[in-house]
């Protein structure tokens, strides 16, 4: 199925989101922040990336950017995992592909995986 990385820095955000990507059959990596994230990426292929806007280190935005400045990245969908409305105060959140707003119900994060999967 899906890989996707889950970037939040809320080890219970993480197990939270992997268990329920698990269960829909997707594989889960995580990572704490941006950084840890593009690390990742350099060595993990993935089709989906689900991040939380604020993270230490390397927020979610910066981490956004930075993939969609890289070739070999820019193709993957970026998910912003937001608190209430917090999306809508930076505008370039607005290139990000789909929104999840905390808490994420597994029929939401279904739906947003089903959507961007078939793009």
């Amino acid at each position: 199925m899906t890989t996707i990385l889950v970037v939040d820095d809320s080890p219970t955000i993480q197990r939270t989101l992997s268990f329920m990507l698990r269960r829909m059959g997707h594989t889960a990596l995580t990572a704490p922040n941006g950084i840890e994230a593009l690390n990742q990426l350099e060595t993990n292929p993935v089709d989906i990336i689900i991040t939380d806007i604020n993270m230490p280190e390397m927020d979610g935005l910066a981490l956004m950017s930075a993939v969609r400045e890289r070739p070999n990245l820019q193709h993957i969908p970026v998910v912003l995992l937001t608190d209430s409305g917090e999306w809508q105060r930076d505008g370039r959140s607005l290139d990000a592909d789909a929104f999840l707003t905390k808490p994420v119900s597994s029929h939401q994060l279904m739906g947003k995986i089903a959507n961007l999967a078939e793009a």
